[in-house]
């Protein structure tokens, strides 16, 4: 049995998918879905039609990251779960999707509503004095909705994986007691969460070939956060 680490421990994540003897399956199974929701979109004309099948293919990738938490929570010093209960990875994933899309509403409303005031006040016009308040303003606001999306969100997911029921991913002040008790740990784990995805994407794009590990990477990323996310969660429970 491994040891068990407390808090956030980037280096135990990682050994904790590498010594899983299903590793391979279990990357090579995440890197497929990814993979192929990435072909459906990418099918010109037939993308719309396809774009169900490709949501349902996320939702699968996004449950199983929940149950990763899930398990990582509850006994962390085990190895990957199975890919396994389709059905249940598909409402999981497809729940909390929903929960994303809500996020990427209000992200876009914030950008709607400063275009429709500034169009109204005359602050598109890049020669008028109020010109420069206005987009710094837009350009902060979108930056807050960003960094609330990006650090809050993932505290709901883990409560969400953990207690498996959907009003656990409206638990805001839950979430909020976690966050209180070491902030510093959840700063930490967003920044970190940052760079792993920018590295799974911009590394493999410096080559052709590269980009055909696009589909792996970012699922390693997302497996990565994911176990980093169960210990801080749990670090604080």
């Amino acid at each position: 049995m491994a040891e068990v680490a407390i808090g956030l421990d980037p280096d135990a994540a990682i050994k904790q998918i590498f010594r899983d003897p299903s590793w391979k399956l279990v990357l090579g199974t995440g890197s497929v879905i990814n993979a192929t929701a990435l072909v459906l979109l990418g099918t010109g004309s037939w993308s719309l039609p396809l774009l169900p099948v490709a949501f349902l293919l996320w939702a699968a990738a996004q449950g199983y990251l929940l149950k990763v938490v899930r398990a990582c929570i509850a006994y962390p010093e085990s190895g990957l779960p199975e890919w396994s209960n389709w059905a249940d990875l598909l409402i999981s994933g497809l729940t909390w999707l929903a929960f994303i899309c809500v996020q990427v509403i209000l992200a876009l409303s914030v950008v709607y509503f400063s275009l429709v005031i500034g169009a109204m006040r005359g602050f598109l016009n890049a020669l008028t004095p109020q010109f420069p308040i206005w987009a710094y303003s837009t350009i902060a606001a979108n930056a807050l909705v960003f960094f609330i999306a990006t650090f809050f969100l993932p505290l709901l997911m883990a409560n969400f994986a953990e207690q498996e029921r959907v009003p656990a991913a409206l638990a805001v002040p839950t979430a909020m007691k976690r966050l209180l008790k070491s902030p510093e740990q959840f700063l930490l784990l967003w920044l970190l969460s940052m760079g792993v995805y920018a590295i799974a994407i911009i590394v493999p794009l410096f080559t052709l070939i590269g980009v055909m590990f696009i589909p792996l990477t970012t699922f390693v990323a997302s497996l990565l956060n994911a176990i980093m996310l169960a210990q801080v969660w749990r670090s604080t429970k």
